[in-house]
């Protein structure tokens, strides 16, 4: 493994509001190699590699990551053990780095490695939007972020003594700007308008200079700059609109050399899914082996109204579960099709890992765009044959996940979730739908609304009960003779002790209950 980088320009790339140096004994000018995550059971060697220790490491782990040759270790510390650690560091003649708190070990890894691919690849556009970043923040005097349409930080300053609030630090440590504090209405200002204008809102954060990058009547970004507790510079409002000059080509190179490798990937993620093409083939370009496992994992969120997340926030969760994976060295495929996002898993027996790591992801979008995201789980598949047969698994439980009662689940396998599958395809069968509305259900719902007789809620109480009348009556908070009574006043609208009958109310009731709670989230 070669190394590519130097310790000070992946400090300088990262800021430190990603990274800080404990220790570095061939100071900034040391080669670095690429990123590896070991969570202390790594088989693979160490040489060259900058090694990201999960969890608290000891000295002991820094010194076994020395002796196999690895150029860095990036590790979690405190106050406290930073010492201890970089002590370590020294005894080993390893460089050091400490990651901040608020990062998850994925992002440490995607973050690090954004900046390795770039050198590696001589992306100078992306370096030169951070050098930009920096002299505009030299100029005007404060912190720079540059966004780029989808509102993420793609760049931003890293200048010693200058100031960043909330808003601006959970967006360079998420990537992008967190979805609760965007306001549309300051954004579309900002595009809209031909030069720099301060933005004050949300008022707990410092107040901001913006300007839209733009070219021939395409919007590609904008940019950014804080004002902390000394003004800006007077021509600040120049300097940003030399510098949305100079950010077009950057930008629009990269909004074009992202949306490129996007649709392909999603297209041949989604040719996969259906079958469409060489199987084969198919699974080489997207990096999947051709035998099993496989998992087909669906993702995705639902507005009130049932309408899915827009594509935008859905490409971003599908990146956010790509690189956590990725940085497990989990191999899959993961992408938007048709308007969800999926992962085919391959070569997995032991499925707990990846499930963990894409609760814990999808946890961290929801926090984030303000959304329940979900996901839902095939069968294993053994043939590869079967992946649009395990896309529509995964499909189908991700809508049942969505529409059924238990708001708390969020993760769930096909083979788990039959009872639910079975409501959901009889919940949206057009003439079952129609049948669930009609008798019993339609005869006891009108005498409730007639004599405010809550016959329905009784009745359902009394099922869920097992038809125990005791335990239902405590439910309700009625006394058993009082349930008796009511069962009995039903008898004559109905043959209630008709098992056929009781069977079909089970289940009308059961859809009702599921509507009025749709209807009520909407």
């Amino acid at each position: 493994m070669h190394p590519r980088v130097s310790v000070g320009a992946l400090l300088d790339a990262v800021g430190p509001a990603v990274l800080t140096a404990l220790w570095m004994p061939d100071g900034r000018a040391q080669q670095l190699g690429s990123p590896v995550l070991d969570d202390g059971n790594l088989s693979n060697p160490l040489v060259g590699s900058t090694v990201i220790l999960i969890g608290r490491p000891s000295p002991t782990e820094i010194e076994r990551a020395a002796r196999a040759s690895a150029s860095a270790v990036i590790v979690r510390a405190t106050e406290t053990s930073a010492k201890v650690l970089a002590a370590a560091g020294e005894r080993a003649g390893i460089t050091v780095l400490a990651a901040n708190e608020k990062l998850s070990w994925g992002e440490v890894y995607s973050l690090v490695r954004t900046m390795f691919t770039m050198y590696e690849t001589r992306d100078e556009g992306r370096l030169d939007l951070f050098e930009l970043a920096d002299s505009v923040a030299r100029d005007a005097g404060g912190a720079v972020a540059i966004e780029d349409m989808g509102m993420r930080v793609v760049a931003y300053s890293s200048i010693p003594g200058q100031d960043i609030d909330e808003l601006r630090a959970d967006g360079i440590l998420g990537r992008r700007v967190p979805e609760h504090a965007v306001q549309a209405e300051e954004y579309l200002a900002v595009l809209r308008a031909e030069r720099a204008v301060w933005c004050h809102e949300p008022r707990d954060n410092a107040p901001r200079l913006a300007i839209g990058v733009q070219a021939h009547g395409q919007s590609y970004g904008t940019i950014w700059v804080i004002q902390g507790d000394t003004p800006l510079n007077a021509r600040a409002p120049e300097i940003l609109a030399d510098a949305a000059r100079r950010a077009v080509p950057q930008l629009a190179k990269i909004s074009f050399a992202g949306d490129a490798r996007r649709h392909l990937r999603n297209d041949l993620l989604g040719r996969l899914l259906r079958g469409i093409g060489p199987m084969e083939k198919l699974a080489a370009e997207v990096g999947l082996p051709v035998r099993g496992p496989f998992d087909v994992v669906a993702f995705g969120a639902f507005g009130a109204l049932g309408s899915p997340a827009d594509e935008l926030d859905t490409g971003l969760v599908a990146d956010m579960v790509r690189n956590v994976l990725d940085s497990y060295r989990i191999r899959a495929a993961v992408g938007v099709h048709d308007g969800h996002g999926y992962a085919v898993v391959a070569g997995e027996p032991d499925s707990s890992l990846w499930e963990d790591l894409i609760r814990e992801t999808l946890s961290r979008a929801s926090e984030r765009h303000g959304e329940t995201w979900r996901a839902g789980a095939s069968r294993v598949l053994t043939d590869i044959r079967r992946l649009p047969e395990g896309a529509e698994q995964a499909h189908d439980v991700l809508l049942a996940l969505s529409s059924g009662s238990d708001e708390s689940l969020a993760f769930a396998r096909h083979r788990e979730m039959s009872a639910a599958l079975v409501l959901h395809a009889v919940g949206t069968c057009s003439r079952l739908s129609v049948l669930l509305r009609d008798e019993p259900l339609a005869t006891v719902l009108r005498h409730d609304d007639e004599y405010g007789s809550e016959y329905a809620k009784t009745l359902r109480e009394w099922i869920k009960r097992h038809y125990d009348v005791p335990t239902a009556a405590a439910a309700l908070f009625v006394h058993p003779n009082t349930l008796r009574h009511r069962l009995n006043r039903m008898r004559d609208l109905f043959d209630l002790d008709d098992p056929d009958l009781r069977l079909v109310l089970a289940l009308q009731l059961r859809m009702h209950a599921s509507e009025v709670a749709g209807a009520a989230t909407a």
